[in-house]
């Protein structure tokens, strides 16, 4: 239920079926958002030692995911527009709202999951679990925006500078 696990159950499909092949650049976005987010927070993997296995683990698969988006964004495989923004901001949405569902079926018992960090309050300085939603929805939108402004700063540099793709026609699966 959380952004990370999500993106890497969709990433095999948007690079590997053409039928999927629309969503790969809203895909790119969360995976890229999500799993940098989590690399410079955490979250529960703070709860260990740096050695422990489990943030070894956590930390292998967010930075092999993240590395998964910045290639296929280095690469031209998807291009980050801003007027294409919209569909990963649905797409966070949408898994927002996967997560509040996994709180209704299984948060019981006094156990809570705290999927995408929208029950409790993850950051612990006391916020509202009501305010959680909205603060992680518009956390991740920031984050997401200011990556979109990153790769058009590059883009940019890159026309002035006149650097073009790779030609990918090799990679691509069409």
């Amino acid at each position: 239920f959380h952004f990370c696990t999500f993106m890497g159950v969709l990433a095999p499909f948007v690079t590997f079926n053409k039928k999927c092949k629309w969503a790969k650049v809203a895909v790119v976005a969360v995976a890229m958002t999500s799993s940098l987010m989590y690399m410079t927070y955490p979250g529960t993997a703070l709860n260990y030692a740096f050695y422990a296995y489990r943030v070894r683990q956590t930390m292998f698969y967010h930075g092999t995911l993240f590395a998964w988006a910045v290639y296929n964004v280095g690469f031209g495989f998807a291009d980050l527009k801003f007027k294409e923004s919209w569909k990963a901001g649905a797409l966070f949405v949408i898994n927002l709202l996967w997560a509040s569902f996994g709180h209704l079926l299984f948060n019981h018992h006094g156990h809570s999951w705290n999927w995408c960090f929208i029950a409790h309050d993850s950051f612990g300085v006391g916020l509202p679990d009501a305010a959680m939603f909205p603060i992680v929805l518009a956390a991740v939108s920031l984050v997401c925006a200011l990556l979109y402004l990153i790769v058009w700063i590059v883009r940019k540099c890159q026309k002035k500078l006149n650097i073009e793709y790779p030609d990918n026609s090799n990679f691509v699966r069409e």
